[in-house]
């Protein structure tokens, strides 16, 4: 029986995050032209077990993508392993300073948060966040450290760093607080807001607190009662939701 191409929602797939990430492991062949889906079912075609996921457009795998994922022994050792787009369970025990508030989201809700490009775009930082994200993608740091040439401790340091400086962006620990903005109080200032302003903050912010404005985002974690509230004392739900989920791994 043939099998059944899965299909992908294509909102969920042009945002390449992890085919930028794999562009770090050194080979001759470039990855940048594929698209996460066509990257999906290229591994499939390698795996004995394929990896599914609710995804509602269709791609078929790439000959060329295929060989790109062949071309490195550890990568496609990867491909074929039970940890192919697999996110560990938890962190490196050297990366877990770096997280504040007793917050830890895990490597499944990093890689897979709709960040809306909230993160680091170039430069070192952003060398730094592409090693992290392989991480959430089932490398291991010694696969990582392979890859790019550094030490182990080098990269649980860039790691580390990766962590801290998003704990620096305001929608990052609103998120990352899971707070349920359904039944939670909201910030002192929101009576002050106009009725308009307030609308369009809570849609935002139920949806995917990754979507406010930087000023309003700022507002809500500026008063140290109100983030302990949200941190401690606020109603829980799930980090990742159907509204802002990018389908990049599977839960370890």
């Amino acid at each position: 029986m043939k099998r059944r191409t899965p299909r992908f929602k294509r909102s969920v797939i042009t945002y390449s995050l992890p085919v930028r990430a794999l562009r770090l492991v050194p080979t001759d062949l470039a990855a940048s032209t594929f698209s996460w889906g066509t990257v999906v079912e290229s591994m499939n075609s390698l795996r004995d077990v394929p990896i599914k996921f609710n995804y509602y457009q269709d791609f078929s795998l790439n000959k060329n993508c295929v060989a790109w994922l062949k071309s490195h022994p550890v990568l496609l050792e990867w491909v074929k392993s039970p940890y192919c787009l697999r996110s560990p369970p938890s962190w490196p025990r050297a990366v877990l300073p770096a997280f504040r508030h007793r917050l830890i989201p895990t490597p499944f809700d990093l890689c897979n948060v709709d960040a809306q490009r909230k993160v680091p775009k170039k430069g070192p930082e952003y060398a730094q966040y592409l090693k992290t994200i392989l991480y959430c993608m089932g490398f291991t740091t010694i696969q990582i450290a392979d890859f790019v040439g550094d030490s182990e401790g080098d990269v649980e340091r860039d790691m580390y760093n990766t962590i801290e400086a998003f704990f620096d962006i305001p929608q990052f620990l609103i998120w990352a607080t899971a707070t349920n903005f359904r039944k939670s109080l909201f910030p002192p200032y929101f009576p002050e807001l106009s009725i308009e302003d307030k609308a369009g903050i809570v849609t935002k912010i139920r949806r995917n607190p990754f979507l406010l404005k930087d000023t309003d985002a700022r507002r809500f974690v500026e008063s140290p009662p109100y983030l302990t509230y949200l941190v401690y004392g606020s109603p829980k739900k799930l980090r990742i939701t159907k509204h802002c989920r990018l389908y990049h791994t599977k839960e370890g």
